[in-house]
């Protein structure tokens, strides 16, 4: 037996979001209990005289909001909000309690939670297709100079002098590094990275059978003192350095930003010791009047990779790549040729078409405003107070860096987290060698609503003011 009336939300955007807002409202104001099984979707879609295919968009909605569950041979059934336990029939009349798990540890941009972006997304792959369905093969080299001179206007808001010739399309990020890399240096090469390293450029050393030398940091960034002791060893031993990868602007995962003193003091040592400069600088289109990128400091030295994966969309699988010559582009391209071909040509041509027509202007905007948003919820619900935590941010940067207080290890408070529902990412996922700090990154992207992103917080926020005693003895 059903206990659910379907109904449509007037004020929703479209109907069978109307009808996913509608059961989300019936299930927040108690109307629709936990276990009420609903009625099939051909009832839904015949009691309120729309297609099914609206139906079962709205189902596939509300199981991503984790609204409903179905249950093979028994139907599918509501459960409780993403910030409350969730019950579903495990027999006739047995109910099991499970939490939710708030997912903080994934990096994402909250650009699927925007209503914006996802009309834009619709409206302009629509025209898009319509208006040249070539984006659905391989491009051609008109298309590929359509591109690049895309990627040249958008890196010139925040670089000086960029040159088509020595500029690239890539597949994302991680492809664009792990050709850079691939370029630069040999097995056992050394390379300088902070003591703390997003985790896909650990993967690339790794793989490429490098040497990775951790640089100390504080919360500016890298020390220029241990990239001048690092080149001068390597100067006198048997591996000089060969490059220094960074994320200047918002770092994954301190949140650091370099500033201008030690911007120039970096620069200076590599000009002196001929190291090359990896700038990865993912959220820089997030503040586009920072500090100089290093690619208009050094450009000789610096190969500057942006992506649009966390200020655009992830789904997009692209960055724009800026080499220090001609020759140079040259030469990466035939690595990206080797390794990924091209980048997803439907990808590209949709980013080319928002940089044209002020669509992506307006989603950096959008993901900087929410960021922010969410940020002031992370610094209300983990303020210092009496815990002894210290959290680190950036008012406009996708994630936050907690540092733990002190009887707290890293991956004893992350196990901790995810017993409680949350997931955390701990600092040995992030660490070269023995570099510990006993923090986590907390990613604010992912939880689909402010109300799901503080349940998650407050959870932590219990845990950080819990004796480590009380949590875990030892023995």
């Amino acid at each position: 037996m059903t206990s659910w009336h379907p109904r449509i939300l007037k004020s929703s955007r479209s109907k069978y979001l109307g009808i996913v807002e509608a059961l989300e409202q019936d299930i927040l104001e108690g109307r629709v209990k936990p276990g009420t099984l609903l009625p099939s979707q051909r009832a839904i879609a015949r009691d309120l005289s729309v297609d099914l295919t609206t139906v079962t968009r709205a189902f596939a909605e509300a199981r991503q909001r984790g609204l409903i569950r179905a249950r093979a041979g028994r139907g599918t059934f509501a459960l409780w909000p993403p910030d409350a336990p969730q019950v579903f029939p495990q027999s006739t009349n047995t109910y099991v309690k499970r939490k939710v798990t708030l997912d903080l540890g994934m990096n994402n941009p909250p650009v699927g939670r925007t209503h914006a972006f996802a009309a834009t997304l619709r409206r302009d792959l629509d025209r898009l297709l319509a208006e040249d369905p070539s984006v659905l093969d391989y491009p051609t080299e008109v298309g590929r100079d359509l591109d690049m001179q895309a990627g040249v206007n958008w890196l010139k808001q925040r670089i000086d002098s960029v040159q088509r010739d020595r500029t690239l399309v890539a597949a994302g990020a991680q492809a664009a590094l792990f050709g850079i890399f691939h370029l630069l240096c040999r097995p056992d090469d050394h390379v300088c990275v902070p003591s703390l390293v997003y985790p896909g450029t650990r993967a690339i050393i790794r793989d490429l059978n490098l040497e990775a030398v951790a640089l100390e940091q504080d919360e500016e960034g890298i020390l220029p003192d241990a990239f001048a002791q690092a080149c001068w060893r390597g100067d006198r031993g048997s591996h000089p350095i060969k490059a220094l990868y960074l994320t200047p602007d918002i770092d994954n995962p301190t949140t650091a930003t370099l500033t201008e003193p030690r911007r120039t003091a970096i620069a200076r040592i590599a000009q002196t010791h001929g190291v090359a400069i990896v700038e990865d600088a993912p959220y820089s289109a997030l503040r586009p009047n920072g500090p100089r990128a290093f690619a208009s400091r050094v450009p000789e030295l610096t190969w500057h990779v942006a992506t649009v994966s966390k200020v655009l969309s992830p789904a997009l699988r692209m960055a724009y790549v800026l080499t220090p010559s001609a020759a140079d582009a040259h030469r990466l391209a035939g690595v990206f040729r080797a390794t990924h071909l091209n980048p997803p040509p439907i990808s590209v041509a949709l980013v080319r078409r928002w940089l044209s027509n002020g669509s992506a202007e307006m989603i950096c905007r959008d993901v900087a405003q929410e960021n922010t948003a969410r940020q002031r919820i992370a610094r209300a619900a983990l303020k210092s107070g009496s815990t002894g935590a210290k959290f680190f941010s950036d008012q406009v940067g996708p994630h936050g860096w907690l540092q733990l207080p002190a009887g707290w290890n890293s991956d004893a408070f992350a196990d901790e987290a995810r017993r409680a529902g949350v997931i955390v990412a701990p600092d040995s996922a992030f660490a070269v060698g023995e570099s510990r700090r006993d923090a986590v990154r907390l990613s604010f992207g992912t939880p689909r609503d402010h109300a799901s992103l503080k349940a998650a917080l407050d959870v932590l926020s219990t845990l950080l003011s819990q004796p480590t005693s009380e949590i875990r003895a030892v023995v």
